[in-house]
């Protein structure tokens, strides 16, 4: 009855009354705020140096490359190990990452291939971090409010992806010189993963079974043959996979189209072509 109540309450936020999913949430929320504001500066950065497509394309493969390729791995790790450490882990590496950025921009002397080694670098934590962020928060809640907690988190990238790009654009374009204003959201960005983290030290996580020592090679066959053999999986990671690679392939491209239909690739321009998707 008290959850039935509670249910009718809060409707579909129930999940925030649980005090470590509403720390986890914060926490979520926060660095995917960071990652979009990190969408629009590290295209300016590399339009801005460059002007090249070419070079805006190589952003997107620096970026899909680990978490193709590790992706699957980070899953396995993600069922060995202490799920709340690796998330903690991942986001002080990226945080980390970013922060060497910020700085390189800053002092002026960042070139392309630093930014690309950052997109791969942080996009390998981040293969290793998705898992685990999708694997925990069923453990934060009341498995009753579990639909609350989905619907909580599918919200997160949409709704962060209208305001996030805004200010990071208004920032490049309105903070000192562009450099200032661009090296400003990095530092931004990382001090969001660095919430995430603190968020994380604070959640209890209670006991989970982990998979037990075995053969991690073997296990990611076991997971392949897993999907192949059934027709369902295959269509849903299947039309997953082509999604993310063909359909989100134009966030990169942004510049070139800020460019040609407003007139400059400013990160406004940017900034407001992300958010109007």
């Amino acid at each position: 009855m008290a959850l039935s109540a509670l249910t009718r309450k809060f409707g579909m936020t129930v999940a925030l009354t649980h005090r470590d999913f509403r720390l986890y949430y914060a926490g979520y929320v926060s660095s995917v705020t960071g990652m979009q504001m990190f969408m629009v500066v590290q295209v300016w950065l590399v339009f801005e140096l460059t002007g090249s497509a070419l070079q805006l394309g190589l952003v997107g493969l620096a970026r899909a490359l680990p978490a193709v390729v590790l992706g699957l791995a980070g899953g396995v790790a993600a069922d060995k190990v202490n799920k709340r450490y690796l998330l903690m882990a991942t986001t002080m590496g990226v945080a980390a990452a970013y922060l060497v950025l910020a700085t390189l921009v800053l002092t002026g002397v960042v070139q392309v291939w630093h930014i690309l080694a950052i997109v791969f670098i942080t996009s390998a934590f981040q293969a290793f971090d998705q898992p685990s962020r999708q694997a925990i928060f069923p453990h934060l809640i009341d498995r009753r409010n579990l639909m609350s907690a989905v619907a909580l988190n599918s919200a997160i990238h949409p709704g962060t992806r209208i305001f996030a790009p805004i200010i990071a654009g208004l920032l490049i374009d309105h903070l000192g010189v562009p450099r200032v204003g661009a090296a400003t959201v990095i530092y931004m960005v990382s001090g969001a993963y660095l919430v995430f983290t603190y968020m994380m030290f604070r959640v209890y996580l209670p006991p989970i079974e982990r998979v037990g020592a075995g053969n991690p090679i073997q296990e990611l066959r076991d997971g392949f043959r897993y999907i192949l053999d059934r027709p369902v999986y295959r269509i849903l990671v299947g039309s997953s996979f082509i999604s993310a690679f063909f359909g989100m392939a134009h966030i990169t491209l942004i510049p070139v189209f800020a460019q040609s239909l407003l007139g400059e690739a400013s990160g406004s321009g940017i900034a407001l072509l992300l958010s109007s998707a």
